[in-house]
Order: structure tokens, then sequence, then C-alpha cells
């Protein structure tokens, strides 16, 4: 029988389980999220570095964000396995990770349609693997990695995330916090202009606003080719 205990964390109550510290999120805390999703983002980019350089044997930046080693769909993800686990919660571990790669694939999927769809473009593509599926946006081994990345996110990284956040004044967390979460907000809505537009000039479509024509100023091909190496356009 797995014994439960009871914290309070940043006012609100959550459960651990003794046995196996996953948390119980009941309540969950903004700024624990948000570390989480801070942390994840830059695991990703690493993780997605170090992949391209066993694939191709050299470096290229694999960035989602403008500024910054951030890749924000791992972020996301991170996200997704606290969010979703209360609905997993009594299952066996087989039947969360079943869970949690599937989510993790759809998810993936959505995301690439969305990319498409919203920004006119599409960083990844895996219709050359042989387990790929969902017309090359996703494929069996990414849906592994999900599934096992979020079983360790809820047993053992969102716990470890609590603990830290908690340990540190709350005056120094609420305003690192604020700062942070605006930087990367503000990252995130200069990411999405400045990739619509580098679609559309790719499209041959002049600047129609005083702000497309900014972001061609500040942000110009030769510059978003670095950042966005692998960035293919769709056919019109």
């Amino acid at each position: 029988m797995i014994k439960m205990r009871t914290l309070k964390l940043n006012g609100k109550l959550i459960q651990i389980s003794s046995s196996n510290h996953e948390v119980r999120v009941d309540k969950l805390a903004f700024g624990n999220l948000f570390w989480l999703f801070l942390g994840f983002c830059l695991v990703g980019y690493i993780f997605e570095t170090l992949i391209a350089f066993l694939e191709f044997g050299s470096f290229q930046s694999k960035a989602g964000l403008i500024y910054g080693p951030f890749s924000q769909i791992y972020g996301i993800g991170a996200l997704l396995s606290v969010l979703l686990y209360r609905f997993v919660r009594n299952s066996t571990h087989l039947a969360k990770f079943l869970f949690y790669s599937a989510t993790g694939s759809i998810f993936e999927f959505s995301a690439g349609v969305l990319h498409e769809n919203i920004l006119g473009s599409y960083s990844w593509d895996y219709s050359s693997h042989v387990l790929s599926f969902g017309t090359g946006r996703t494929d069996i081994l990414y849906s592994l990695v999900w599934g096992l990345s979020a079983m360790l996110i809820v047993y053992k990284v969102y716990p470890m995330v609590c603990r830290i956040y908690d340990s540190v004044g709350r005056r120094t967390t609420s305003l690192a916090t604020l700062v942070f979460c605006t930087l990367l907000s503000a990252d995130m809505l200069v990411k999405s202009l400045a990739v619509a537009r580098y679609s559309e000039k790719h499209y041959g479509e002049p600047p129609s606003t005083s702000i497309e024509a900014f972001m061609d100023l500040q942000f110009p091909d030769d510059f978003m080719e670095r950042i966005y190496p692998t960035m293919l356009f769709l056919e019109r």
C-alpha cells in the first residue's frame, strides 16, 4: 500500500507518494510549472543539438526561439506531462508510459500542423525515418522518448523542482519567475512574428505594415538561416 504525505508548497497543499515520490498534482503552482517549462526548453535544445551532431557530424543551431538556447516544444511537453498526470495517476506504470507516448506523439503532430498552417513553414520532417508516421511529423522512436521523459518528469524532476523552488525565498522566486517569464514570452512573440515574416519573404510578399518592415530590417534572411538552418517552407 502506498503511503501518502502532504506538504504545503507556496501556500498550496500537494501530496507526494512516499514510495516513488511522484507529485499528486491536486494544486499546481505557476512558479513550479514555469521553471519546469524553462528547464526543459533548455534540455530540449541540448538534446536536439546532440542528435543533430550524431546525425550530421557537426554542430548546428537547434534553437526554437530567436534569443537563447531554448526549444519551447520540449518545455510545453514537460508541462503536459504534469498537467495530464491526474488522468493516469491510479494506472499501472505501463499504462502511464503508453499514455504519455501516445499523447506525446499527438502533441508533436499537432505542433507540426499548427506551425505549418500558422507560420507557413516546418522545422522537422521524419518522412525518411523507417518508423515515421503522421506524414512525417513524428515517429515511433520519438514517441518512446516522449513516454520515457514524461515518466521521469512526474516521478523525479517535477518533485525536485518543487523542493528547490520552495527552498528559495518567496520574494526571490517570485521576482525571478516574473522576470524570466516576461523575457521568454517576449522571445516567443518575436519568434512568431519573425518566422511568419521569413515565410512571407520566401514567397516574395513585400511588407504590408511597419511591424513587418521592422522584422525585415531586424531579422534578415541570413540571420534567420543561422538560427533555423533546417527550416523548410511549404509549397504553394
